[in-house]
């Protein structure tokens, strides 16, 4: 018997959001909506995509799953980006009146239109049933998770997810979902750099299936009327360190009051076949800071 913390589970859709936001700032799962207009259900190829996210996090583990009807072409893009084998960096700029508008839109409208499908998901190992995620109905939101918000036993080490026979998904394979190594952050210890230019240092997993999320963000106050948001998102090889190109330094704000610093360790997999896809996100975040 797994002995697990209760945690109610009447608030579904914001649990599941925050996830999903944590998830967004390192890249790993995309917002899920359903622009199911007329012209797409007739002129396009329907396509049920779901994503299932392990969320890792101070010794307790969270499964949230969804599942959205789409165009299959516009499914297609996200499932057949490549890897890349060395660092990549991308630099935004926002202001922070859009950021919030943002926020808030997408609080308002990511969660209608998901789709139910027949059985659930679960996760097992040799040992037996590990978890279930079970539809869970909130108002016109539905999403898959266990009755219980975490499960506070480790993951195990043999642990897939599989999909009941009756579910749409019940004809692909089992997917192999390992525990991540925990990431262990090692500086900056504040998690601010005071500079652009500061090594940033972690434990490495060495894993070639895995990869460093990283943002750094910084408000820029030089137009005090309208400031921004500057931020840099990577996608790292997961070696232990990493600094910043000299190029991408130059593009943060030179007066600020430091660099935080968002990191998550992130193992994707993605199945699709011709009716469905499936993707999977593990995600492992560092130790909250003392």
């Amino acid at each position: 018997m797994h002995h697990r913390k209760s945690h109610a589970r009447t608030s579904a859709p914001s649990a599941v959001l925050c996830s999903l936001v944590l998830c967004a700032c390192g890249g790993g799962t995309s917002t899920p909506t359903s622009d199911n207009n007329d012209s797409t259900l007739v002129s396009a190829p329907m396509q049920l995509s779901g994503t299932i996210v392990v969320e890792e996090r101070n010794g307790k583990t969270v499964f949230d799953g969804w599942f959205v009807q789409g165009a299959a072409s516009d499914m297609s893009p996200v499932l057949s980006a490549g890897k890349s084998a060395d660092d990549d960096c991308e630099v935004k700029s926002v202001s922070i009146e859009n950021v919030l508008a943002s926020s808030s839109e997408q609080s308002t409208n990511s969660w209608t239109n998901l789709q139910s499908i027949d059985g659930n998901a679960g996760i097992a190992s040799r040992a037996g049933e590990f978890d279930s995620l079970i539809k869970q109905q909130v108002d016109s939101t539905t999403v898959y998770a266990p009755d219980e918000r975490w499960q506070s036993d480790a993951l195990p080490d043999d642990a897939v997810l599989s999909f009941g026979t009756e579910s749409v998904f019940g004809e692909m394979s089992n997917v192999d979902v390992p525990p991540l190594l925990p990431l262990v952050w090692l500086a900056p210890t504040t998690g601010v750099m005071s500079n652009a230019a500061a090594v940033l240092k972690w434990e490495p997993s060495l894993k070639d299936d895995v990869r460093i999320k990283l943002k750094l963000s910084v408000i820029d106050f030089n137009d005090s009327q309208n400031p921004t948001v500057s931020s840099i998102d990577c996608n790292l090889i997961d070696d232990g360190q990493f600094t910043l190109p000299v190029d991408l330094q130059q593009t943060l704000p030179d007066d600020h009051t430091g660099i935080v610093v968002y990191a998550v360790r992130e193992r994707v997999q993605r199945i699709q076949s011709e009716d469905t896809s499936l993707t999977v996100v593990q995600l492992s975040y560092p130790a909250p800071l003392k």
